[in-house]
């Protein structure tokens, strides 16, 4: 039986004792950091597994120019493989990097409270985006 792990999370470097800066090392990672951290961490188990959930915590990953072809990369050996990520909900080009990330593959969004020091009046702005990732999943064939 193969393993499925829900969420992975792929930091720069994994800070055992001091969780708070690995979150940290996560929020500042680059795609082509993003493939090292894989084919260090999960690469050599890739055969045990049959799925999984990457974390992308990097809430402004979608802006970078360079998608280094992580997202295929991560396929070719994990072929179930899902990608959930943070974005930055307050960035007026919001919108935009939800829909760059879902042509590259990112099925999830996910809000953080405390790693994006949410508010009780930002509701608003978050709902907007859930309803444009609703459409973007819901809709596509």
């Amino acid at each position: 039986m193969k393993i499925f792990d829900f969420n992975i999370h792929l930091p720069k470097e994994s800070i055992v004792k001091d969780t708070n800066s690995t979150i940290l090392d996560e929020q500042n990672i680059s795609f082509a950091e993003l493939k090292k951290s894989y084919e260090k961490n999960v690469l050599p188990k890739a055969k045990l597994l049959d799925g999984l959930n990457i974390m992308l915590f990097n809430e402004n990953l979608f802006k970078a120019k360079e998608k280094n072809n992580f997202f295929d990369f991560v396929k070719k050996y994990t072929a179930n493989s899902l990608f959930t990520t943070l974005l930055n909900f307050r960035d007026k080009d919001c919108i935009e990097q939800l829909e760059i990330a879902y042509l590259l593959g990112v099925r999830g969004l996910k809000f953080h409270s405390y790693v994006q020091n949410i508010s009780d009046n930002e509701t608003n702005k978050i709902l907007q985006l859930c309803q444009k990732a609703s459409n973007l999943i819901c809709l596509s064939p």
